[in-house]
């Protein structure tokens, strides 16, 4: 029986009802397992996706709402931003007023000290094409949005693991109604393993936030051959010279190494941002200055 089960069992067996697109027995067996995990926030995730596969709105807004404004009272605000964005794609009228209240009152979030990350591996540099056939390196890779997702808010079950949005989110600072506003011109979205999200030398029109998944960075070398740099994951941000410059053009390639869901902002969306809280300037350019000569946080 499905409670003698053990957990990876149990995500074995869900997976498997997904696949076979027995949505409904599905969604019983994740609500069964939230009771043992109630505060899991990729069941809850899984779950409202699968509400919303078989039709099931108000209750799949519910719980997503319920997520956002967890994510929302932890400070993980540009986490909650997408969340609440995703909610309005799902349901335009859904009440979304408690999340952002949230979002405001955890402008002030400290995260804890962030566990030193390591480096990654030097590459030999490559073309354009070479990179986007690479295997991703052994890094985590999601075949479909639709099955069963690591945690797709990177906040994992322990306390230990620190969100790396709530570190610089360009979001804290905000008002409620500077929210709104924001959140209706923001776009979400969804690049797969191997997806270009920007490319060297094209104009900078964009400002990404990375929401979830991971990204790897390069820059072409004197030989015009691109080399890895870093890999970027949850929080990050990039294409800030769009934001910082007229006309600029990208630096660096930016391709997605798992599938990534990203907030994209346009010129005038950072400008509105930047207006309510004139540090988040200050926090691109101290970034943008620090990649160009090769440091990364």
């Amino acid at each position: 029986m499905f409670f003698k089960k053990s957990r990876d069992e149990k995500l074995l067996e869900i997976n498997a009802l997904i696949a076979r697109g027995h949505d409904a027995k599905a969604i019983s067996r994740i609500s069964e397992l939230l009771k043992e995990e109630p505060e899991s926030r990729h069941l809850r995730q899984l779950y409202a996706d699968r509400l919303v596969r078989v039709g099931d709105i108000d209750r799949a807004v519910e719980t997503l709402l319920g997520l956002a404004d967890d994510l929302a009272e932890r400070g993980f605000s540009a986490k909650a931003v997408a969340l609440t964005k995703r909610i309005q794609r799902i349901k335009p009228e859904a009440q979304i007023d408690r999340v952002l209240e949230r979002i405001v009152e955890s402008g002030t979030f400290q995260a804890p000290p962030l566990a030193s990350q390591p480096e990654s591996e030097p590459e030999e540099p490559r073309s354009l094409a070479e990179v986007l056939e690479q295997d991703t390196g052994g890094l985590p890779t999601q075949r479909t949005s639709e099955y069963l997702l690591p945690d797709l808010w990177g906040t994992g079950e322990s306390p230990s693991t620190v969100d790396r949005a709530a570190r610089a989110s360009i979001f804290n600072g905000l008002s409620v109604n500077a929210l709104t506003a924001l959140i209706a011109n923001l776009h979400l979205l969804a690049k797969q393993p191997g997806a270009i999200i920007q490319t060297e030398g094209e104009r900078a029109n964009t400002l990404f936030v990375l929401t979830s998944g991971v990204a790897r960075v390069y820059r072409c070398d004197e030989n015009g051959r691109n080399r890895q740099l870093h890999l970027i994951s949850d929080g990050d941000f990039f294409g800030e010279q769009s934001a910082l410059e007229r006309g600029a053009r990208h630096a660096l390639t930016v391709v997605a190494a798992t599938t990534c869901e990203l907030l994209e902002l346009d010129r005038a969306a950072f400008e509105y941002i930047a207006a309510e809280n004139p540090g988040v300037r200050e926090l691109l350019l101290e970034a943008h200055e620090k990649r160009v000569a090769g440091i990364w946080d």
